[in-house]
């Protein structure tokens, strides 16, 4: 694209009256302000700065221009905002090594196209309307006998436009017919379909079914989603219903995918959604945007109060849903069934999300109890007691840990561990956010380290169990050493457990020379403080010159010296009460190391958060120096 075009399209647009549309401004001076739409605030401190066309928030430091600003609140490409701003502004872009005859072949193009859509917008609301009208006549009076039992009264179906599609498709046909919608319009529309027995003759795609339109983001019907009902009373159902029966028609049936449809683009209630999140922010209150499963659902929480509900259309959640839902809140949350089906949903959700999740945007995780839906269990308990639970939503962290580790249980052997760390360490890698991904790191790592800790008192207690069992002696001394060990081992003071964790790994490399050939390097790299890394130095340079039939324990052991023996004897060194060799003092020199790598990591996010904040209050110094000089 031409540079020159994008600074007219700049210069056309009105970054306020873009932002107005869905942000409530007012006047201050040469700027406007009002509540920030990328976070929860009470005190405005979104600035638009008409003159200089950008926007800034005081509060969270988004900032950005008018291709900024369709990106982040429709989640589009920079190519489809400058499309759409160019569209607005009257500016006909070019395409470089564009030829003459191909731009007016494609601009002709477009032009129908957008002239075909919309043109398939007013079929759409024309059969919407038809829909409407058959359910609240008396053909539609087995549907709203099945929308009564689900305590949906007229005012909601009127709400929701609600329709019938009856089993006779006559009428429809004669009504859209009269209202100069054409065959291939209903075809492109995805309102019909030809028959499987005569491709020359046209079927209705919705029979006997209640219908759902389903809205774009502007609140347009572009689609319909309709519930069959099982048992019909009519003639005109059974004779017409034949056909759907025999070829096991599905429960639920969405329109196809059409030039205005498409599944994974859209989600079922999001204009009303988002509306209501905007009145609720206007009014203070703490609505939860919500994804929950199916059109019954969404309605279910309407009629209570809970308006900024959304659906997805019967696929997997996309990318392109994902973004959606983000518009309405930087972390949703997912309310799915408590069964194997939900819970294999929520895997599928949360593994599409991780590469696009960053510090301002992610998702939580509520399952319901297993045989509830939203519907069931807000009539049970009450709204309030449903926005109390969603509070307990789970963190996609903490979601994928107890996964995870359910997989595994009981995670009782170093293979289990191995693969638990494995898995999650690809999740982490998952996510493109570096910052992020490093905090996921460290949650799973310190969870790690939790069960490795759970894992060891195990042993530690059948050990001593077996101990007991064959008289042996040194109980009491053990059971004071593991006391000790425990208060230096898992104590709030960062340093006492650090340097604990460090002599112990010094003291086992010096007992178990079976661990050299594998753990030299990582040894030699670990940072230790000056008294241990002379041990340490020594114990490499030792290891270095052994000649093949020495004993390396014995060398090891003599090479650190007095300061070495006087390590191993502190009472707080346990380990060496217990084990010495082998594969067990692999898995304590793992894990030491692991609880070592963790706290760096934590060092470094202490750090990273620090240079982040120090770079935000710059951010805000800057900004108000520029709205001072103003």
């Amino acid at each position: 694209m031409d540079k020159g075009q994008i600074e007219e399209i700049r210069r056309r647009i009105s970054l306020q009256a873009l932002v107005a549309a869905s942000v409530a401004l007012q006047r201050r001076g040469r700027r406007y302000v009002g509540l920030c739409p990328f976070h929860k605030e009470k005190t405005p401190s979104f600035n638009v700065v008409e003159d200089e066309g950008f926007y800034y928030c005081f509060g969270c430091a988004e900032r950005g221009d008018a291709f900024d600003w369709l990106q982040k609140t429709q989640g589009i490409s920079f190519t489809q905002a400058l499309e759409q701003l160019a569209k607005q502004a009257g500016v006909v872009l070019e395409r470089k090594n564009e030829t003459v005859q191909a731009r007016q072949e494609r601009e002709s193009t477009e032009s129908l196209n957008e002239k075909q859509r919309q043109r398939l917008r007013q079929v759409m609301q024309i059969a919407a309307q038809f829909y409407h009208q058959e359910l609240l006549a008396p053909i539609g009076a087995q549907a709203r006998a099945y929308l009564r039992a689900r305590a949906i009264d007229k005012a909601i179906a009127q709400r929701f436009m609600l329709g019938w599609a009856d089993g006779d498709s006559r009428k429809f046909f004669e009504h859209m017919r009269q209202k100069k919608c054409s065959a291939s319009e209903l075809l492109a529309a995805g309102l019909v379909a030809n028959s499987e027995q005569d491709r020359a003759s046209a079927r209705a795609r919705f029979r006997s079914r209640i219908i759902f339109p389903i809205d774009d983001r502007q609140g347009r019907t572009i689609a319909f989603g309709g519930r069959l009902l099982e048992k019909n009373n009519t003639q005109n159902e059974k004779d017409h219903d034949k056909s759907e029966k025999r070829f096991n028609a599905p429960k639920y049936l969405n329109s196809p995918e059409t030039s205005l449809f498409s599944k994974g683009r859209n989600l079922y209630n999001f204009a009303r959604a988002k509306e209501a999140i905007r009145s609720n922010f206007a009014k203070r209150t703490n609505e939860k945007a919500v994804l929950v499963e199916g059109y019954m659902d969404v309605i279910a929480l309407d009629k209570l109060g809970c308006s900024a509900s959304t659906a997805s259309l019967g696929t997997a959640l996309s990318e392109q849903q994902l973004a959606l839902i983000w518009q309405l809140e930087d972390e949703p949350i997912i309310c799915l069934d408590g069964d194997r089906a939900g819970l294999q949903a929520a895997i599928r959700a949360v593994k599409k999300a991780l590469p696009l999740l960053n510090e301002n945007k992610s998702l939580r995780v509520f399952f319901l109890p297993e045989g509830e839906d939203p519907d069931s269990f807000v009539n049970k308990l009450g709204v309030q007691k449903w926005r109390k639970a969603l509070e307990g939503a789970e963190t996609v962290s903490e979601f994928l840990w107890r996964i995870e580790k359910a997989e595994r249980l009981p995670i009782d052997t170093p293979e289990k561990l191995a693969s638990l760390d494995k898995v999650l360490e690809q999740h982490s890698q998952s996510i493109n956010a570096s910052t992020l991904q490093k905090y996921y790191r460290a949650f799973f790592k310190d969870a790690l380290f939790q069960e490795r800790r759970n894992l060891q008192r195990q042993r530690q207690a059948q050990r001593q169990g077996q101990a007991q069992r064959q008289g042996k002696s040194g109980g009491d001394t053990l059971n004071r050493n593991v006391d000790a060990a425990n208060f230096m081992l898992f104590s709030n003071d960062e340093t006492l457990r650090t340097r604990t964790l460090q002599e112990m790994l010094t003291t086992v490399m010096a007992k178990s020379p079976e661990l050299w050939d594998a753990l030299e390097e990582r040894f030699a790299c670990i940072e230790l403080p000056q008294d241990l890394d002379a041990i340490r130095q020594a114990m490499l340079l030792a290891y270095a010159n052994a000649k093949p039939d020495e004993d390396i324990a014995k060398i090891l052991s003599q090479s650190g010296g007095e300061a070495l023996r006087q390590l191993a004897r502190s009472q707080h060194l346990f380990i060496q009460n217990i084990y010495s060799k082998g594969k067990v003092a692999q898995e304590i020199v793992d894990q030491i190391l692991a609880a070592l790598d963790y706290i760096e990591i934590s060092k470094e996010l202490v750090q990273e958060r620090s240079r982040v904040r120090e770079q935000n209050i710059g951010l805000r110094q800057e900004a108000r120096r520029i709205f001072t000089q103003q």
